[in-house]
C-alpha cells in the first residue's frame, strides 16, 4: 500500500488530536445556595467567566482571574488549567466547565444564577462569585486590601469527597513595577 502525502498528513493530524485530548471528567461541582439578586450581576458573572476561558491559558501559572462590572455590580472568576494542555485543549475544557457551571448553577437554580459556583473537572477548574475570593486579608475593609510586592498567595482544595486531601499551592510573587 502506496501512502500519498494527505494520507500521511491526515494521520499525522489525527494522531495529535487524539494525544491532544482533555479529560473532562467531573471531579466536583459546587453551587451557593443563594440567588444572584438581579440582571446586573448575570451579565457581570458571564461576561468574567467568558473573559477567563479565553485568558487563562496564556498566564505563566495557567491560572487566571478576572473581575468585570456591569452597573456597579461586581463578579469574579478565576480558571486554571493543569499542565500539558495546549492553548486550544485548555479552553476547550474551560468552556466544558462553563457549561457545567451555568447547568448546575445558573438558569436550574431558578430566574437567576447562584450568588457563586465552581467546576473541578480533571483537567481544568472554573469557579465564580460575587466576592474577591484568592486574596487573604484582615479588618474591616478586607476586600480593598491587595497582597503587597513581597506576599505570597497560597490556595488550598480540600476535595472531601474523595476522602483524599489535595492542596493546590499556587504562588504569586508580585514585582515592583
Amino acid at each position: 500500500m502506496k501512502l500519498t502525502m494527505k494520507m500521511v498528513l491526515l494521520l499525522v493530524a489525527m494522531l495529535l488530536a487524539l494525544s491532544d485530548a482533555q479529560n473532562t471528567e467531573e471531579k466536583t461541582i459546587i453551587c451557593n445556595g443563594g440567588n444572584l439578586p438581579d440582571y446586573d450581576y448575570q451579565q457581570a458573572v458571564l461576561n468574567t467567566l467568558g473573559d477567563v476561558i479565553y485568558n487563562t491559558w496564556d498566564t505563566a501559572f495557567r491560572w487566571k482571574k478576572i473581575s468585570n462590572t456591569v452597573n456597579g455590580k461586581k463578579a469574579w472568576a478565576i480558571g486554571a488549567c493543569w499542565d500539558g494542555l495546549n492553548k486550544g485543549t485548555c479552553i476547550r475544557c474551560l468552556q466544558v466547565a462553563n457549561d457545567k457551571l451555568t447547568f448546575n448553577c445558573g438558569r436550574r437554580q431558578g430566574p437567576s444564577y447562584a450568588l457563586g459556583g465552581q467546576v473541578t473537572l480533571q483537567d481544568c477548574r472554573l469557579r465564580y462569585e460575587v466576592y474577591d475570593f484568592d486574596f487573604v486579608t484582615y479588618g474591616a475593609d478586607a476586600h480593598d486590601e491587595q497582597p503587597g510586592p513581597n506576599d505570597i498567595v497560597i490556595t488550598m482544595e480540600c476535595d472531601v469527597e474523595e476522602n483524599q486531601l489535595q492542596f493546590t499551592l499556587e504562588y504569586l510573587f508580585l514585582g515592583t513595577a
